[in-house]
């Protein structure tokens, strides 16, 4: 992500707080209360007010392409499954359990990776996840040779566990760095990064690797599918990294 900040400074900040009992005449915005023991009295019912900055949307917007880099690589084998039996000799179940990791990873991960972002914030959280998702997808870059399919498996299944640093967010997110009036929107927009990203997973393999061709040939479209996702991993991570020592 997201490069989300849970500490000062962060996306909300007091600048107000008043909650206490006054006379009548010490304020002409109080609401009396009536009674024969409070009368006479007022009570202060301004609500505290908070402070929003714009960096909020920057953070919304890393966490949003941060997701999507993650959830675009779910079904990045299974999409072209029979290129890839093809090109790596195994089998399609195998293939079927590059994205099947994600969710065996998912159900016992969540637990604590829900712990760990109650702990130590969004920054920590965040920053796990980025470099799992870069990590996984370098390691699937040099999974490009045709006995390698044991190293992409592999990359697969450490992008799938950072995936558990990433689903659990949006709420956290929107409700540390957005007002009240725009947590909905802001934790809606969080959970549309996942979303993206599977579309994209959906449209890019089969644009990227050519169906046809030689053996030579859909190894190259496997290394440039790899490269691109793995850039753009890289790129994240070093941004939230930048976030992160920069104070957003």
């Amino acid at each position: 992500m997201s490069p989300g900040i849970d500490n000062k400074p962060n996306g909300l900040s007091p600048i107000q707080s008043k909650s206490h009992l006054l006379l009548s005449i010490d304020s002409p915005n109080k609401d009396n209360i009536s009674g024969s023991v409070m009368d006479g009295l007022t009570i202060d019912v301004n609500e505290p007010a908070y402070k929003v900055y714009w960096t909020r949307w920057l953070t919304l917007t890393f966490f949003v392409m941060f997701s999507a880099s993650n959830s675009l690589q779910w079904v990045q084998y299974t999409i072209i499954q029979d290129i890839v039996v093809k090109y790596y000799g195994v089998s399609s179940q195998l293939v079927s359990w590059t994205a099947i990791i994600y969710m065996v990873t998912y159900v016992p991960l969540i637990f604590p990776a829900s712990w760990l972002l109650s702990k130590t914030g969004l920054r920590v959280t965040t920053i796990i996840g980025s470099f799992g998702t870069c990590a996984g997808a370098w390691l699937k870059v040099l999974s490009v040779p045709q006995d390698m399919f044991w190293l992409g498996f592999m990359g697969q299944t450490v992008v799938a566990v950072s995936q558990v640093f990433i689903l659990n967010v949006p709420p956290r997110l929107a409700a540390v760095w957005f007002g009240a009036n725009q947590v909905s929107s802001a934790c809606s927009i969080g959970v549309f990064g996942n979303q993206l990203g599977v579309a994209l997973g959906f449209l890019l393999p089969p644009m990227l690797v050519r169906a046809q061709g030689t053996v030579e040939e859909i190894g190259e479209d496997f290394r440039l599918m790899f490269y691109l996702v793995a850039g753009f991993t890289t790129v994240l991570f070093v941004l939230i990294l930048l976030c992160k020592f920069l104070g957003v």
